[in-house]
């Protein structure tokens, strides 16, 4: 039959043995590595000193003085010292021109006819003090604040009328007493130069407890 393919049969085939050859790995040993010695060399900071610097002098200078001085202060402060210190009451500052004609407060003079005004402003000076010391528990006779209120009232008025400072001590058993009125000067200052000298009184009366042992000053 035309087209017919004949049945072919494949045989078997058997493979040889084939032993594989024994091929020893050759031994690799690393060499040995050792890491060089690395010394960091010494570095010394080099010294460094910083130069001496000194601040310049500086000094500001003094601008010519513009205001008002005066001495009246420290007149105060004598007044008020010790020891022991002095309780003292302050009249207003009498001015020059206030002192030429003897006026020593509003609607008060040592020139008028009338003393009361006058010896009533001595009074209350003397009442401003004298109330001061009484916290301490003291009183005062009438004999000695009247005392006082006189030898107050001359003093000031001699004050007053020649133009001066004065001043009256009375001592009595417990209690020291003064009076009279400090003068002080001054001058109103116009860049460094002085404008115009001035000059005032101020009229005082104060007391002071005695302390025990101290001495007596007889002014």
């Amino acid at each position: 039959m035309a087209g017919f393919l004949p049945k072919i049969s494949i045989p078997n085939v058997s493979l040889p043995n084939i032993p594989v050859p024994n091929i020893p790995v050759p031994d690799f040993k690393v060499p040995d590595f050792k890491v060089p010695d690395f010394k960091v060399p010494d570095f010394k900071v080099p010294d460094f000193k910083v130069p001496d610097f000194k601040v310049p002098d500086f000094k500001v200078p003094e601008f010519p003085t513009t205001g008002y001085e005066t001495n009246k202060f420290d007149l105060k402060a004598q007044v008020e010292s010790g020891p022991p210190p002095w309780n003292v009451a302050w009249a207003d500052d009498i001015t020059e021109q206030d002192a030429m004609i003897g006026i020593v407060s509003v609607g008060v003079s040592i020139f008028a006819e009338n003393p009361a005004p006058f010896y009533l402003w001595i009074e209350n000076l003397i009442n401003r003090t004298v109330s001061s010391l009484l916290q301490s528990g003291e009183n005062f006779p009438n004999a000695i604040i009247n005392q006082a209120k006189e030898l107050a009232a001359n003093a000031i008025r001699q004050a007053i009328s020649g133009n001066n400072p004065i001043e009256v001590f009375q001592n009595y058993d417990t209690v020291d007493f003064k009076a009279g009125a400090i003068k002080y000067s001054g001058r109103n200052l116009l860049l460094g130069q002085t404008a115009s000298p001035t000059f005032g009184l101020k009229p005082y009366v104060a007391f002071r407890w005695r302390a025990s042992g101290i001495p007596v000053y007889y002014y």
